[in-house]
């Protein structure tokens, strides 16, 4: 959606480019700026997208925050009944944008086709309200539809929206003040510093112990008693390796008795 964005953004810049130079070569002429306004509204909504999963993206990141951690898990306790309330929510919505497009369609262009009327209610929702211009085109049908509006829309679903949010608040906090204060995002840190200030402590002591050991070059002393030992295992070493060569030499298959014969008896050693 990104690499999209751009590309959006680039084409932009080239029609903006040639319908301004067409306009500057002869301003009597009709230009036409429509595609420039249709490429510039499609841009605002791949960036608005964008914008909204990088703040998901953020959001998980954060999550070792205690303030996320709350807010995810008031969402997932409530979710059944804000789904719930949404589709209740979103029934009324569309039909006040229709209703509003039916009566006023034809007069008004804040209601002249589905998408700006949905845009026109929006805007109401968060306080921008054009009452005047409903009342100067049908005086009875727009004090109804304004105050019905006002009374099931501002009123009653929202009101109801904000209950379920502070019900599951209120139960989420009770919950984690009877259980253990959560892993936070600043033991994170502080347990990354730790870890690098032990691995930077490993590797000085790491490099003191190899200056302070000998080089293996330097001989060092060998005492009298060292080699007498060596003497002795060095002897010890020449009668064993007679040993085995006599036993290699004498032949295996000689007979019993001459065997017995040869061998001394008991009475002779």
């Amino acid at each position: 959606m990104t690499v999209t964005a751009i590309g959006m953004y680039c084409a932009r810049w080239i029609f903006t480019s040639q319908t301004l130079d067409a306009f500057a070569k002869n301003n009597y002429k009709f230009v036409n700026f429509s595609h420039i306004a249709v490429w510039d509204e499609v841009l605002a909504s791949f960036i608005s997208a964008i914008v909204f999963l990088c703040t998901l993206r953020l959001m998980q990141v954060l999550s070792y925050n205690n303030r996320i951690t709350q807010l995810i898990a008031v969402l997932n306790h409530c979710s059944g009944d804000l789904i719930a309330c949404a589709i209740i929510f979103g029934i009324v919505y569309f039909a006040y944008v229709l209703v509003g497009y039916l009566l006023f369609g034809r007069v008004l262009s804040t209601y002249r086709n589905i998408l700006i009327a949905m845009t026109t209610i929006t805007n109401a929702l968060i306080g921008r309200n054009s009452i005047t211009n409903l009342i100067e085109a049908s005086p009875i049908f727009a004090q109804f539809y304004y105050v019905t509006f006002v009374f099931f829309v501002m009123w009653v679903l929202m009101t109801m929206i904000n209950a379920t949010l502070n019900k599951s608040i209120s139960i989420i906090r009770r919950q984690q003040h009877q259980d253990a204060a959560p892993f936070g995002i600043h033991n994170l840190a502080k347990r990354m510093l730790n870890d690098f200030v032990a691995s930077l402590k490993a590797n000085q002591s790491k490099q003191s112990i190899g200056k302070s050991k000998p080089s293996s070059n330097k001989e060092t002393p060998v005492t009298t008693e060292e080699q007498n030992n060596i003497h002795f295992t060095e002897e010890l070493l020449e009668v064993d390796l007679d040993v085995e060569n006599k036993h290699d030499e004498e032949p295996d298959d000689k007979d019993p008795d001459i065997i017995c014969k040869e061998t001394p008896s008991i009475t002779e050693v």
